[in-house]
């Protein structure tokens, strides 16, 4: 087995044309989760990320696709820590499984571990370390 360190989900973002590809990982350099999740509760790009569509040339009905792979790769790259709460990892299960379109309210941890293994590995596999982590936590 590989270390997780070294892995973050990447499908999604390989998933992407390569314009909309180097914009996905532009936002992934400069924007913390918080503010990749403020983005994506708007339903157009704001201007500044208009023009970071402009300048990689990519076509703004690329941008929730964007968002979405973005969102998954960051969430992805939080590695599991004894010092998160709860909260916490429940938080970053929930927004990787929504942006991996496995929402939890429509399958198991457990099912979505398996069905994201073939194709999503880092995924899956950072799925299943926090929800060992979350186990842990709920068992103390």
């Amino acid at each position: 087995m590989h270390l997780i360190e070294k892995s973050y989900e990447k499908k999604a973002l390989l998933d992407l044309p390569p314009n909309a590809r180097d914009v996905a990982e532009d936002l992934l350099t400069r924007y913390s989760l918080a503010q990749l999740l403020a983005l994506q509760e708007q339903v157009t790009p704001p201007q500044a990320e208009q023009l970071l569509l402009q300048e990689h040339h990519a076509p703004v009905h690329h941008w929730m696709n964007i968002l979405k792979a973005t969102l998954l790769a960051k969430t992805t790259y939080f590695l599991p820590s004894k010092d998160m709460s709860q909260a916490q990892i429940l938080y970053l299960i929930k927004c990787a499984c929504t942006n991996a379109d496995y929402p939890l309210g429509e399958y198991s941890l457990a099912d979505i571990i398996e069905i994201s293994k073939p194709e999503m590995r880092a995924f899956s596999e950072w799925l299943s370390h926090m929800a060992n982590l979350l186990m842990d936590k709920k068992k103390t």
